[in-house]
């Protein structure tokens, strides 16, 4: 039963590895259009939670990530994607 278990977490375990892909490898071209991009960090003081494991037990508000991406008018000449 021991060994079962250990062969099925382990092989969830290489399959999480194989997860994310590079961007280089999906060769992505970019495209005649301009793209901005902003990132905003909001704090959410109503939900709060507790982390586990912490040692002063509080109640933390959650925090909340934005992305926007929109469409730009800029003009970047040669611009080389980050990879």
């Amino acid at each position: 039963m021991k060994f079962q278990l250990i062969t099925i977490l382990l092989c969830f375990q290489v399959t999480l590895s194989f997860g994310q892909t590079s961007l280089a490898k999906i060769d992505l071209k970019q495209g005649e259009f301009q793209v901005g991009f902003k990132h905003y960090l909001k704090i959410d003081s109503i939900r709060t939670y507790k982390r586990l494991y912490d040692w002063n037990n509080q109640n933390i508000p959650r925090p909340i990530r934005i992305n926007i991406w929109y469409p730009s008018n800029d003009q970047i000449k040669k611009a080389n994607p980050c990879i």
